[in-house]
């Protein structure tokens, strides 16, 4: 039922909460979680970066968080388009 976006066309932006599902770099030492903090994207030549800095899944968290812009609201169609 769409009508939990009913209101929303009122507003240009949202925040975005997502599940990285394809996090494949959760490594376990000693039963604690560990992750890479610095990584080597590609494109950047080989240099390493913060992963936070980065687009990849591979994350100390699963969950994202974007800012995107409301492009429509259909709350009929249950349906939210964003860019």
């Amino acid at each position: 039922d769409g009508t939990s976006l009913e209101g929303l066309e009122q507003f240009s932006f949202a925040w975005l909460l997502f599940v990285f599902h394809e996090n494949t770099n959760e490594h376990k030492i000693d039963g604690k979680r560990t992750y890479k903090s610095k990584i080597k994207p590609p494109g950047m030549l080989g240099e390493k970066t913060g992963v936070l800095a980065t687009r990849t899944p591979h994350r100390p968290s699963r969950i994202g968080l974007s800012l995107v812009k409301i492009v429509k609201v259909e709350p009929e169609k249950s349906r939210l388009t964003v860019s």
